[in-house]
């Protein structure tokens, strides 16, 4: 499985596995039937290449774990959750545009 440069797409139980990795690991909970996760779409990627070295990105489709989404009480997607050794670190609860999810990305995933 190619996991760095790329957005995985896990399940329920290799997010478990996924998010204990010492290497952050974001995690971006999406929906089919939603409109801002299609537009967040190519911004998450174009971030899962330029971060390759630092970040790992994973995405959980969020209708079919409703286990997941419950567990961490996401109320809507697009959803982002920052790992590090399997503790959450930060969330998100909207998609943004690349300069800001950069931005984000730097303030609350690689200074933890």
């Amino acid at each position: 499985m190619a996991i760095d440069g790329t957005v995985v797409d896990v399940d329920a139980q290799t997010f478990l596995a996924m998010t204990q990795s010492p290497r952050p690991v974001v995690a971006i909970f999406w929906s089919d039937n939603c409109a801002p996760c299609k537009a967040f779409k190519p911004v998450v990627e174009k971030m899962a290449k330029q971060r390759s070295e630092k970040i790992r990105f994973i995405r959980i489709n969020a209708t079919k774990h409703q286990q997941l989404t419950q567990r961490f009480r996401l109320r809507g997607v697009p959803s982002v959750l920052a790992f590090k050794k399997g503790k959450q670190q930060s969330a998100l609860h909207s998609g943004l545009q690349a300069s800001a999810f950069s931005r984000w990305l730097d303030e609350n995933v690689l200074k933890n």
